[in-house]
C-alpha cells in the first residue's frame, strides 16, 4: 500500500512492519541533509506485503 510516507505494509491488525527509514544528517547550525532510506529487511517489500510468519 502507498502511504504518505512512501511504501507501507500493515500485518492483519494494521500494524505497520518492514517500514522505511530516513537516515538524516543534522548539523550544529540547524540544517539537516538527506542521506538514504533504510529499509529492515535491506529492500523495499514485495507487491505482496505479507507479514513475517
Amino acid at each position: 500500500m502507498n502511504g504518505a510516507s512512501g511504501w507501507i505494509c500493515l500485518d492483519v491488525h494494521g500494524n505497520p512492519y518492514d517500514k522505511a527509514v530516513p537516515i538524516v544528517e543534522l548539523h550544529a547550525d540547524g540544517g539537516s541533509r538527506f542521506i538514504r532510506i533504510a529499509w529492515p529487511e535491506g529492500k523495499p517489500p514485495g507487491k505482496e506485503c505479507l507479514p513475517p510468519s
